[in-house]
């Protein structure tokens, strides 16, 4: 608690209003702050728990002519509880070759393996995918 004298000047009341008023923000910012912070926490951490990354494999050799490129079609297996969200790597497997992720339908991803050499190419090994899932969330529909 603050006491001011009885005889306090008008400026030594405004002061100490203006430095009650910071210190009581500030107090407020604080409070604020720890309920964000403790809720962004919570919510990351239910995050994580919603996203998985599966790895899917074309094993089977890929061969590639000269300047030319081959779509590849891979079925994923995703578990019932979770839903496809997007690609986040393709890998061919320590060989050189550029792919892209052209598409999803009923489970089966379709990448794109190229060659940009004058030379024809194989890939020994195929390709692996990296596939984002998120989980499946409830959610009831009111008409």
């Amino acid at each position: 608690m603050l006491y001011l004298p009885l005889k306090a000047s008008l400026n030594q009341i405004n002061s100490l209003s203006g430095a009650l008023l910071v210190l009581n923000t500030l107090r407020k910012m604080h409070k604020i702050e720890f309920c964000l912070n403790n809720h962004t926490t919570v919510l990351n951490t239910n995050f994580k728990e919603m996203l998985t990354v599966n790895t899917y494999t074309y094993s089977q050799p890929i061969e590639i002519p000269a300047n030319y490129g081959k779509k590849i079609s891979i079925a994923l297996t995703i578990p019932d509880d979770y839903v496809f969200l997007c690609v986040t790597n393709i890998k061919t497997n320590e060989e050189v070759a550029y792919s892209y992720f052209t598409g999803i339908e009923q489970n089966v991803l379709t990448c794109f393996v190229g060659n940009d050499r004058e030379v024809p190419k194989i890939i020994p090994n195929g390709i692996s995918v990296d596939v984002l899932l998120i989980k499946k969330m409830a959610v009831n529909i009111v008409d």
